[in-house]
């Protein structure tokens, strides 16, 4: 895995998503339950900019047929067996850094 600086910490927060590319890959950056998520907005659904859809609380909502993503687990409401593609992603002297 590589390991791409991404976007300091500080402006990654609660309530809202931050789309960022690294490695040729669009990845939204979270503050959720206080810690960083990173997803691949690209939802299994439709192949549809996920992470560019409204964020409510821990959930996002897919912008094209409003399918619902829990943020912590990646997993869709209603439906474990579907789930973003995640990332692991660190708090490195105040910056995210994401492996990809």
């Amino acid at each position: 895995m590589e390991k791409y600086a991404v976007a300091p910490a500080a402006e990654v927060l609660p309530g809202r998503a931050r789309v960022i590319v690294a490695g040729g890959i669009e990845i939204g950056l979270f503050s959720v339950a206080g810690s960083s998520r990173a997803y691949r907005t690209l939802c299994p659904h439709a192949g549809a900019p996920v992470c560019r859809g409204e964020v409510t609380g821990e959930i996002v909502r897919c912008p094209w047929h409003a399918w619902e993503f829990d943020l912590v687990s990646g997993q869709a409401v209603g439906n474990p067996a579907c789930r973003l593609e995640s990332f692991p992603v660190e708090v490195i002297d105040g910056t995210l850094v994401v492996s990809i």
